[in-house]
């Protein structure tokens, strides 16, 4: 009997005495969606361009090795300033950082660090070009076509070619005026001399506006209507949720932000639909918050609530592709500054192993308990046959929850993956499994090893529950301890691992 892998993410959001039991179906006999191996990827932000990198190494062992365990994925480099950046294969060490809001050059040594990472650790380069290097209403293509020929000739494979990045906030931010008919014909030209140079394999990707919200869809449809869904292979918006400088962690938590995302990727992806060629969407940057993302927050193990359910919700509605902002940078890396992963690096690889390329219908009673399913990826380190499947689950309900399977009683075991914060805070860095703090040492992922448990249901505890201050009561199995007399935060995720699912 082929076994069947369970991805709970577990979202619990008040103090609760109450439970409740919940029957969820897996609907296998039908796939809703499919995504393939390259749906997770990563953001590198053009700022670090600006500032030599930053204290990003890479020639650092850590960060290739931690790299080589996500491949295959996409890495683009692109944000607000690629419209600042220009190519110059002849320029020399950069000496100075240069004013922000004043042209720096890309030059040939950090294009090769690059590339270099790139190709050691086995991703895709993603790069966008500058778009507002312009003769009046024509964007001018010279750098870009300077910077493919050198590309080319040092042999550099790079997988996808942007142009712009959110043209819908040129004018906001200070800058000249670009229309979506202009960018159509900006994307043509491109498609053009792509289809002419070495790198007509190359994907096409944009326009990398923000999210799609009814005042922004005149410009998207002026792009898809005047050559742009003919001249990309992927259409690209970006997203966040909220202000970094503002946001609370209550924000974490928000079931009325999870909702939003949902309703946001279905228009979105029907009003692409309305154009042809149809095009697969992206969210080509996205993250928990703008302006850099929270503070103790967008790094820590609060942000994983929001960034599973978003892989789940973009899975489920059809969105093809997600790129995590960011690799490194800001306050929302998935590495620090050391290379030590942050806890959604530990998530998104667990996530990577698991989850497969169909996607799955799952019904529950409560709209509290968010639930995804996938067939488990069919290549997983873990051996689970061919036909297993893998579900992730949230409770954002006040009550504590028990997910039952019903189709999987009396079937076998659990396998069970529970990531939770080291010492019950949202703010943590470090996060455990099974009980266990994961750590990187000596250059080496540790095996993330699941727990097994016999039983047919799970239960989900609510979000802020109470233990006794600077004590840690672990659960046993998949019990959560009884609550004391102090409030402490405390979230919990699951991946978990049953038999007796057929597909």
């Amino acid at each position: 009997m082929a076994r069947v892998t369970f991805a709970l993410l577990l979202m619990m959001s008040s103090m609760a005495s109450s439970l409740s039991t919940e029957n969820i179906l897996v609907k296998t006999n039908k796939v809703m969606q499919e995504i393939d191996d390259m749906f997770v990827g990563f953001t590198l932000d053009t700022y670090l361009l600006r500032v030599g990198w930053g204290q990003f190494n890479f020639s650092s062992p850590k960060a290739l090795n931690l790299m080589k365990a996500m491949a295959p994925c996409y890495i683009r480099v692109g944000g607000s300033l690629a419209e600042s950046l220009v190519f110059d294969p002849n320029a020399g060490p950069v000496t100075h950082v240069p004013p922000l809001g004043q042209p720096f050059k890309l030059t040939p040594t950090r294009w090769k660090e690059l590339n270099d990472f790139i190709q050691h650790a086995g991703l895709k380069l993603i790069f966008a070009f500058n778009a507002l290097l312009r003769n009046n209403d024509l964007w001018d293509p010279t750098n870009a076509e300077l910077l493919m020929n050198y590309s080319s000739q040092k042999h550099y494979d790079i997988a996808g070619w942007e142009l712009g990045n959110e043209p819908d906030l040129y004018v906001r931010n200070g800058r000249i005026n670009v229309t979506g008919a202009m960018m159509g014909a900006d994307f043509t030209e491109l498609r053009q001399i792509l289809d002419k140079s070495p790198y007509k394999a190359s994907l096409l990707i944009g326009p990398d506006m923000t999210p799609l919200d009814g005042y922004r869809d005149p410009m998207m449809r002026e792009f898809l209507s005047h050559g742009g869904a003919s001249a990309v292979d992927v259409l690209t918006i970006h997203h966040y949720y909220f202000n970094g400088h503002t946001a609370h962690e209550g924000d974490f938590l928000s079931l009325w932000w999870l909702n939003k995302l949902a309703s946001r990727m279905i228009h979105a992806v029907d009003l692409i639909n309305d154009y042809h060629p149809v095009r697969p969407l992206w969210l080509g940057e996205t993250s928990t918050a703008w302006s850099g993302g929270a503070l103790h927050l967008s790094d820590a193990y609060a942000a994983g609530f929001l960034w599973l359910d978003k892989l789940g919700v973009c899975a489920r509605y059809g969105i093809k592709g997600v790129l995590r902002q960011s690799l490194y940078g800001g306050n929302y890396g998935v590495l620090e500054s050391s290379m030590d992963p942050n806890p959604d690096y530990w998530l998104t690889l667990l996530y990577k192993r698991l989850v497969g390329n169909k996607v799955f219908d799952v019904t529950s009673p409560s709209k509290f308990v968010r639930v995804y399913a996938h067939c488990t990826k069919m290549k997983n380190m873990y051996h689970y046959n061919p036909g297993s499947v893998t579900v992730y689950a949230m409770n954002v309900n006040n009550d504590s929850a028990v997910l039952r399977f019903p189709h999987m009683l009396g079937q076998g075991h659990l396998d069970v993956f529970w990531l939770t914060p080291q010492r019950g805070s949202l703010r943590a860095k470090v996060v455990e499994l099974n009980g266990k703090a994961i750590t990187y040492t000596n250059n080496v992922i540790p095996p993330l090893q699941p727990k097994t448990v016999t039983s047919g249901s799970v239960t989900i505890p609510s979000s802020f529950f109470r233990l006794h201050r600077g004590t840690k009561r672990r659960p046993r199995r998949l019990q959560v301890t009884e609550p004391g007399t102090s409030h402490w935060l405390k979230q919990e995720f699951d991946l978990v691992t049953v038999k007796g699912c057929a597909i």
